[in-house]
């Protein structure tokens, strides 16, 4: 089982050196063995710019067992587990668990997120909750507990890397599928950390803002843009309380629609103002981020509407909300994926017209 060991000497081994002639350190090769016949053959980058093809027999001690394939053949050897890139690192660790080993999956994510690896971190975590879902086995509290850990800081890191629209969508996700499951401490835990990634992001654009050296352009800019970033900080007020108040579904309902009142003004205003923007390079960025946030506010407060309505079979309200969202995004996978759910779902009661 992939441990809290296995962690530590990972996050040690990175910081070694290969050989001089840059290359991974290969102790005595064996011969293949039979029992590892259905262990799937993958590819793994090497830090070298080589790449081996070959599947995980073991892995402990900061060294991987492999049995690799080659022209003429295939052997076991050992290698060291930093002499991989670290994407290669997650998919060895990763083929070396067990289908139920939620602990070393929890484990493998935080590894993955302490090596930038975002993304990685993100599939596990789902990869653990589907594969709990799937086996029928409730996930321990501890387990619980560590994943939504992760999850902030995940949340964070999205935020300062400039993905806040995935961040808030992934928020918005969890607190819609798994909200009831949270305590409201954990619930508002998920949106401080969300609204502090936000804040964080925007610190980084005010800053910009005050090394601007033409201060009459900037004061300019300031009172055009205000009734607009008002209209952005409103929609997310009220996103922020339709989200937690997720309990109450009439509640929940009301601030969301506030929400998407509030976002639609920001983005069209910003929109209206960037037709007159000229070549007004500062504004015109200025202008194209608050549509962007504005937008999936909307965006994202729409879907939840949707989720509410069809939670309680409401499938006209559902789609009216969708196909507000794609009269503007025809193409947005998110809505086309919540339209069929809706279609299935009405198609299955009978009561769709």
């Amino acid at each position: 089982m992939y441990s809290m060991k296995l962690i530590t000497l990972l996050a040690s081994a990175t910081l070694g050196l290969v050989s001089a002639a840059g290359l991974p350190v290969v102790h005595a090769p064996a011969l293949a063995t039979q029992d590892d016949g259905g262990a799937e053959v993958r590819r793994y980058a090497m830090k070298s710019g080589k790449a081996l093809r070959g599947s995980v027999i073991a892995i402990e001690d900061g060294r991987v067992r492999l049995k690799v394939m080659v022209a003429s053949g295939s052997g076991e050897s050992w290698f060291d587990l930093s002499s991989f890139e670290e994407s290669s690192q997650v998919n060895l660790i990763r083929a070396s668990l067990a289908d139920d080993d939620y602990q070393g999956m929890l484990e493998l994510s935080t590894f993955a997120l302490d090596k930038g690896l975002i993304d990685a971190s993100r599939k596990e975590l789902r990869f653990m909750a589907h594969a709990a879902a799937a086996e029928g086995t409730p996930l321990s509290p501890e387990l619980k507990a560590g994943a939504l850990e992760l999850t902030n800081r995940i949340i964070t890191e999205l935020c300062m890397a400039g993905k806040v629209g995935e961040a808030r969508t992934g928020v918005r996700r969890l607190l819609t599928k798994r909200g009831s499951d949270m305590t409201a401490a954990e619930r508002e835990r998920l949106m401080d950390t969300l609204d502090r990634g936000v804040a964080a992001r925007e610190a980084a654009g005010d800053a910009k803002r005050e090394a601007r050296k033409d201060a009459k352009l900037a004061a300019d800019l300031e009172r055009k843009l205000t009734p607009i970033r008002k209209s952005v900080e409103s929609g997310a007020a009220f996103r922020r309380k339709g989200l937690l108040e997720s309990k109450s579904q009439s509640r929940s309902r009301r601030d969301l629609k506030s929400a998407v009142t509030s976002f639609d003004r920001a983005r069209k205003g910003a929109a209206k103002m960037a037709s007159s923007a000229g070549e007004n390079e500062t504004l015109s960025q200025e202008l194209e981020e608050l549509q962007a946030e504005a937008f999936i506010g909307w965006h994202d407060c729409l879907l939840s509407l949707a989720s509410l309505s069809l939670s309680t079979g409401q499938f006209n309200d559902a789609m009216a909300s969708v196909n507000t969202v794609l009269a503007d995004a025809p193409k947005d996978k998110e809505a086309l994926a919540m339209r069929a759910r809706i279609e299935t779902s009405a198609n299955d009661w009978g009561w769709w017209r």
